[in-house]
């Protein structure tokens, strides 16, 4: 008889690749649980799990993941939207058994949207931080971030938002090497900054992450204005993705100084860090906060056009500062490791 308990993984809205959601938490849970991951499509490398593909729009998967929480074919749920939740909130209503993993701070977020109308942001804000209270109440949460805390009213579990097992070795540039962003690419991500920076420098520039229709082409006029080289790679596996960043000469992370990212862990300097690339960040205290412990990291005012550009010709041009984050690489991979046994023996305890 099989007494493996069954936990359903859902997301409307994160690619089915999402490195904390795929190659974190999943890994974590598939050794002891039966897992089923219901995500917008395939994940590479489907092994060890089932996989339930939502089909449609925005609003048809979220619909379906609250009908698969409140027909309840699990022994608990993991949910990482906060438009789940109140599908959630009816699910634990009738007994279920739900885990709200907080990816960021949502309603920070939601205060500086640009797809939400302004005058709209606050009334959108209290509405979701009333049902991220309400939930709070009835299920249990964990957080990303322990930033995150001050979104919430107790609390909670932090499963920091660290590295899964990387077995990559660092790489020596190459004549294509140039610039590279690793993960999401918006505006206020430091998209449009970043171009400006590399105006003149005769510097490549990759993008590898998900960018809307819109921006993308914004960039590309841009970049063509500008004589920037730019490659928009779109979203990468997150093993592949390492693969293909490691050759170049420095990670960014550019971030504008916005209350969603003031004070986060940026995770790609972790990620830029494990695989050996020196690293040029926005000085944020989020970001301040772990550069501290990383070597080659150059911090510069966040949407400082002239700084990012000298920052970053000055660290492609130091070969010392990249021997010494090569050589850092095995300790940042251990220091910062994704706790994959606390995961585990969290999702253990509930239900019971």
């Amino acid at each position: 008889m099989n007494d493996r308990r069954r936990v359903l993984v859902a997301s409307s809205v994160h690619p089915p690749d999402d490195p904390r959601i795929r190659w974190k938490l999943i890994e974590s849970l598939r050794s002891d649980f039966d897992v089923v991951y219901a995500t917008q499509g395939i994940p590479s490398q489907p092994m060890g799990f089932e996989v339930e593909v939502l089909r449609g729009g925005r609003i048809r998967r979220t619909l379906a993941v609250w009908w698969r929480l409140l027909r309840g074919r699990f022994d608990m749920a993991s949910i990482h939207d906060p438009e789940l939740l109140p599908g959630a909130i009816a699910a634990r209503l009738l007994g279920r058994t739900i885990v709200f993993d907080m990816h960021e701070d949502v309603v920070s977020q939601i205060r500086t949207k640009p797809t939400i109308p302004r005058f709209l942001r606050p009334l959108v804000a209290g509405g979701v931080g009333w049902i991220v209270a309400v939930s709070e109440r009835l299920m249990a949460f964990t957080l990303a971030e322990d930033g995150y805390h001050r979104a919430v009213r107790k609390p909670h579990p932090v499963f920091a938002n660290f590295l899964p097992r990387i077995t990559l070795d660092p790489r020596k540039p190459t004549e294509e090497s140039g610039v590279v962003y690793l993960g999401d690419i918006t505006e206020a991500r430091g998209a449009v900054v970043l171009v400006d920076a590399l105006e003149g420098t005769g510097l490549s520039l990759h993008l590898v992450g998900r960018c809307g229709d819109e921006l993308a082409e914004r960039l590309r006029l841009q970049a063509d204005l500008a004589d920037v080289d730019l490659t928009l790679h779109g979203f990468v596996p997150h093993a592949d993705a390492l693969a293909l960043i490691a050759h170049h000469h420095v990670g960014v992370s550019p971030l504008l100084d916005v209350a969603n990212y003031r004070d986060s862990l940026p995770t790609k300097l972790l990620e830029y860090a494990a695989i050996g690339l020196p690293v040029v960040a926005s000085d944020l205290p989020g970001t301040r906060a772990i550069a501290e412990d990383l070597v080659g990291v150059g911090l510069v005012t966040p949407g400082d056009v002239a700084a990012l550009r000298e920052t970053i010709q000055a660290v492609i041009g130091d070969a010392p500062l990249r021997a010494a984050v090569a050589n850092d690489v095995l300790r940042v991979r251990n220091e910062y490791q994704w706790p994959d046994a606390e995961v585990a023996a969290f999702y253990a305890s509930l239900g019971r």
